[in-house]
This record gives C-alpha cells, sequence and structure tokens, in this order.
C-alpha cells in the first residue's frame, strides 16, 4: 500500500533543477490533474507562480474492496495509513492526512514547495535529481509533460 500510495506521488510530480523568477509580476494559475486508474482516481491541483509550482495538493480516492481483491487485508491498508501519517507529515511542508468511508480511502497529500525542505523531499522519494543536484523549484512545464505522458488528463 505504502509503495502505491509513494508510486502515484512520484509519479504525479516531475522536476527539473532551476532558478527562481526574479520579476515582480508573476503570472498566477491553477492547474487540475486527474487520473482514473482500476481502483484509484487521483486529482492533482498544482498552484503556480510562472514556471514555478508553489504548491501541490493530491487527492486520491481508493476502493478498499479492490484494494483487498488485489491481496492487500484492511489491517495492512490501515498500517499504511498510519505509517503515511507518521513518515510524510514528519516532513518539512508536507502535510497527509486520510479517512475511511463507505468503501473508500480518501488520502490528501499537500507539499508546500515555498516552505519545503528540498533535500527531505528528494531523500523521501518525493523529488528527483536533476543533472545530480537538488533542484530548487519544481517546474511546472516538465510538471505537465510528465503528466501527460503517464495517462493524466489537465485542465
Amino acid at each position: 500500500m505504502k509503495k502505491i500510495l509513494s508510486l502515484l506521488l512520484v509519479v504525479a510530480v516531475i522536476f527539473m533543477l532551476g532558478g527562481c523568477s526574479g520579476g515582480e509580476d508573476k503570472k498566477t494559475a491553477e492547474t487540475v490533474c486527474t487520473i482514473d486508474m482500476d481502483y484509484v482516481v487521483q486529482t492533482v491541483t498544482l498552484s503556480s507562480e510562472d514556471d514555478v509550482v508553489v504548491l501541490q495538493k493530491n487527492e486520491i480516492k481508493s476502493s478498499i474492496p479492490e484494494m483487498v481483491a488485489l491481496g492487500y487485508s484492511e489491517e495492512a491498508i490501515n498500517d499504511a495509513v498510519e505509517q503515511c501519517k507518521t513518515d510524510y507529515n514528519a516532513i518539512e511542508g508536507v502535510s497527509y492526512s486520510a479517512y475511511f468511508q463507505d468503501d473508500y480511502l480518501y488520502e490528501t497529500i499537500t507539499i508546500d514547495y515555498k516552505n519545503a525542505d528540498f533535500e527531505a523531499l528528494l531523500s523521501n522519494g518525493f523529488i528527483e535529481q536533476a543533472d545530480g543536484e537538488t533542484p530548487d523549484y519544481i517546474s511546472l512545464e516538465l510538471t505537465m509533460e510528465g503528466f501527460s505522458q503517464t495517462g493524466y488528463v489537465c485542465e
């Protein structure tokens, strides 16, 4: 279960090394990307200033019966959720919450890139290195390209 959550998060974020824009007037935008994969629906909302993603909110809805059919026990699902709460909330700039309702697990992972510790994001698999260096911002353009390549529909 934790591997699935981590995979969704890693797939949801594509990164590149770059510098911050120096301009005063920044174009702000909100982009929403969605993917429906068998038993999981994920919606990612990206708030950006120019090409810099400043906030990412992942909302994940997973079908418990379908997860159980794939071999995950309800106990293992609960344990994974508790572990994610502990691990993700310990990372500066990241918040994680989850609840169960009816036959679904609803999760929200928010990354505030303005306050995030990029080294911690890197070491915990939330972002990847570009050219062997820790990125200092998340590129909206590259993130959108990655989403497109992995089946997300963005508006």
